[in-house]
């Protein structure tokens, strides 16, 4: 069965991004942050088989090249917004748990990445979806913005590992343990 993980990049204080959504600060910390590139990037992703993305988050990932190919996607939101040539994506509303069995047949032994941001993150984690979080936290500091979750999330998270990334960059790797699982 597939593993859901939470794989982001946030900032020293745990912002996924500016108040008003700007990335800036990661273009500016990472070396690429749309289209990894690094190994540690390429390690993750190559263990991919579905994506969970929020409407913000899908937003900004259509207005760039589509890298995500065929790849089954499923976007939680109420707006409207076209889908890129080839691409797999499905458009839909509702919980989690709504869309768990064809999320998690699509992604069959692999990984279901919850793309973004912190809003669809907490409805993974509440609804007792979430494996694992993976966050990079770069060396940035921003005082307000978006946070790595909306809100608290039920249950622990136990310390797997962490790693040094290049440009300064720390990844902690988390197990969530629900108190359901």
């Amino acid at each position: 069965m597939a593993r859901t993980q939470y794989y982001a990049a946030a900032s020293l204080d745990g912002y996924i991004a500016e108040a008003d959504g700007g990335l800036q600060w990661l273009f500016d910390a990472a070396d690429n942050p749309l289209e990894g590139g690094d190994a540690n990037y390429n390690a993750f992703y190559a263990r991919v088989t579905a994506l969970a993305v929020g409407a913000s988050t899908y937003e900004l990932m259509v207005g760039h090249e589509w890298a995500y190919g065929s790849m089954p996607t499923w976007v939680f939101t109420h707006r409207e917004f076209e889908t890129p040539p080839g691409a797999d994506v499905h458009f839909v509303q509702g919980s989690v748990a709504d869309h768990r069995d064809a999320m998690h047949a699509a992604a069959g032994d692999g990984v279901l990445w919850v793309v973004g941001g912190g809003e669809l993150a907490s409805q993974f984690a509440e609804a007792g979806e979430l494996d694992d979080v993976i966050v990079s936290y770069m060396p940035v500091v921003l005082g307000t913005g978006i946070g790595l979750f909306a809100r608290p999330i039920p249950g622990t998270l136990d310390l797997i590992r962490t790693e040094e990334l290049t440009r300064g960059a720390v990844q902690h790797v988390y197990a969530v343990k629900t108190p359901s699982r």
